[in-house]
């Protein structure tokens, strides 16, 4: 029996001379081999066969996506104990590192990926991926078949999936707009969790998963003062980003919103660029409270006046971008996947693409150093925890009702979400704050196709994830459960659907492991204390920020889909909605029809939910013979 076979992204193929069939099958012990193994790991963009990298001997094999950020720091350590790898390729040092350290080889890797391991003298295969979840990593398993891969695309052309879908992973969507790991659209395939290492014995039939790294939050650096704290902060930015500097030689540019983050961001690449210029790119819709133009320029204009007009400013105004668009967009995931603001994303990486290959991020930092409302709104409402519950909720729950359904960002929706929150005294607040489809709006939404996802709880994706957070500050554990779950499930994917659609690299170094691991260990009152958010960020970089951006409230990246459904995406969104297999079984019509009607006369903002829906729709469309 074969051993593994390459399956080419697009489709199922086993004549290029350099797939895993043609590579692991020269092992004498195939065919005493009781499994088959199918894989594919393709970097985005690659149209080639995955290449498989060797040891020489045909002992260890390697197939490996993503990049690494301390390579060279990992080929000095081997050169130290012996062992001279000819260059810094991910994969060779991989399989120098499980040559000496074996399956412990992923715990010290830094950087984003996902990795399979063959050891033929051991008989096993392992698959890992990176701590954070910035890779992802699907696999199939069926008695003597394991599938694999890091594209849910490719595994769709595999004739032995049965592609059963999974009711309750829409309920989940449908309340989070992605499906967080381990579960994904389909029944019989899993998402390998963040820090997690699957290894199978290919001479048993025997596989376990377990864990290999995650950000700790229990052990705190009480012994750092602030201001030592803000001073080596800066030194790990400093070197995150002129690292990358350095390596494309002038090819990075910086995504620019005016934020916090992106300023700094674009404030370090101006000062170690040393002669170089240093393109930042700014989008912004008409709609200003959807529009970043302004803010960028006054970061801009702040920052070239103390670095010799260092920064070249490109800005563009987005066009209402079409639903072909948005479509093209949700089949590159391969499963629902609904944050709108992946169409701005994009939309900003084709306009960098233009001028650059690669631009720094901002992505990471409102996680990892309190940056989200949210955890201000959860702080808040833990000083009310010593109210009865009934009384809270009266009170709470009349409050709201008072407070006009308006919109995401008006001041009338941020009130009725707060009052909401105050009003829920449960264990399960955090994730009905998130809840976009709470359970009373699914029993009058689901139709028969859906009726056993009422039995299914939602936020069993949150409660499961509970045990294993390492932060005692509670207002922390929810950062730390956004770092498990939003993260890795919407934050990333988005950034991998739109940069693979554009055909560019976003770099994001406040996920480079110097910094998570430094901000994990960091006391919390060093990154929110009272209302103020990403405090030592704000301290250890105020001289590179205007001075009203540390006061200014946190704005998203976002885009005016409540406006576009009423207005530009109208027709289009309601025949796809109501002329789909969406209405056919699994939503009810008459109560998407209210839906509807009340987001279109303005009375409510149903844009989240009716996103959603249409992004189900589409897959559902897809999945028709």
């Amino acid at each position: 029996m074969r051993i593994f076979a390459g399956i080419a992204s697009e489709a199922l193929r086993d004549d290029a001379p350099e797939t895993l069939e043609n590579m692991l099958t020269r092992d004498s012990s195939a065919t005493s081999c009781q499994k088959a193994v199918f894989g594919v790991l393709k970097r985005p963009g690659d149209t080639a066969s995955p290449a498989v990298f060797g040891d020489g001997r045909g002992r260890i094999m390697v197939l490996f996506s993503g990049r690494l950020d301390n390579a060279e720091e990992l080929k000095r350590t081997l050169e130290a104990g012996g062992i001279h790898p000819r260059g810094s390729a991910p994969d060779e040092l991989l399989i120098h590192l499980y040559a000496k350290y074996g399956s412990d080889a992923f715990s010290r890797l830094n950087g984003s990926f996902a990795a399979a391991i063959y050891d033929t003298f051991k008989n096993r295969l392992l698959l890992g991926r990176d701590i954070l979840g910035i890779e992802p990593l699907y696999y199939f398993i069926r008695r003597d078949v394991l599938v694999f891969s890091n594209r849910l695309g490719a595994l769709e052309k595999h004739p032995l999936i049965p592609y059963e879908t999974d009711v309750g992973a829409i309920g989940t969507f449908l309340s989070f707009q992605y499906i967080p790991a381990p579960d994904t659209i389909y029944r019989s395939v899993r998402k390998l969790p963040p820090g997690h290492l699957l290894e199978m014995r290919l001479d048993s039939a025997n596989t376990s998963i377990r864990c290999f790294g995650r950000p700790n939050f229990s052990i705190k650096r009480t012994e750092l003062g602030f201001t030592d704290a803000q001073r080596e902060l800066r030194e790990l930015m400093e070197g995150a980003v002129y690292r990358e500097l350095e390596a494309r030689n002038g090819e990075l540019g910086v995504f620019l919103s005016g934020g916090v983050d992106s300023t700094i961001l674009a404030a370090l690449a101006a000062g170690l660029a040393g002669k170089r210029k240093i393109d930042v790119f700014t989008v912004g819709f008409p709609d200003a409270a959807y529009d970043e133009r302004a803010l960028a320029r006054e970061s801009v204009e702040f920052i070239n006046a103390r670095c010799g007009n260092k920064l070249r400013h490109h800005v563009r105004e987005l066009a209402v971008p079409t639903l072909e668009t948005a479509e093209k967009l949700a089949s590159l995931h391969a499963e629902p996947y609904a944050d709108a603001s992946l169409l701005p994303t994009y939309m900003l990486c084709k306009f960098a693409s233009e001028t650059v290959g690669a631009a720094l991020g901002g992505d990471g930092s409102d996680e990892f150093f309190a940056g989200y409302e949210r955890y201000s709104a959860m702080r808040i409402s833990g000083f009310f925890d010593l109210l009865p519950g009934r009384l809270r909720r009266k009170v709470f729950s009349t409050l709201s009702k008072l407070a006009p359904d308006s919109g995401e960002r008006t001041f009338g929706g941020r009130a009725r979400r707060m009052l909401k929150l105050l009003a829920d005294p449960s264990r399960e607040a955090y994730f009905n704050l998130l809840d976009r489809c709470p359970a009373e709006l699914k029993r009058e939404l689901f139709g028969p196709g859906l009726r056993d996802a009422l039995w299914h709880d939602s936020s069993e994706a949150f409660a499961h994830l509970e045990w294993e957070l390492t932060a005692e500050n509670p207002t922390e554990g929810f950062s730390e459960l956004d770092i498990r779950t939003y993260l890795p499930g919407d934050g990333c994917a988005k950034l991998a659907i739109a940069s693979t659609a554009a055909d560019f690299e976003v770099v994001t170094p406040f996920l480079n492991r110097s910094i998570t691991d430094f901000s994990s260990r960091l006391p919390f009152e060093y990154k929110m204390l009272g209302k103020c958010r990403k405090r030592i960020l704000k301290a250890a970089f105020a001289d590179l920020l205007p001075p009203e951006l540390a006061a200014r409230r946190k704005r998203g990246f976002g885009s005016p889909t409540a406006r576009w459904l009423r207005r530009e995406w109208r027709s289009g969104a309601e025949a796809l909605l109501f002329d789909s297999p969406l209405c056919e079984a699994y939503i009810d019509r008459g109560a998407l029809r209210k839906l509807w009607d009340a987001h279109q006369s303005g009375r409510s903002d149903f844009s989240y939910l009716l996103w959603s829906l249409m992004n189900l729709a589409w897959f559902l469309r897809r999945r028709q013979p």
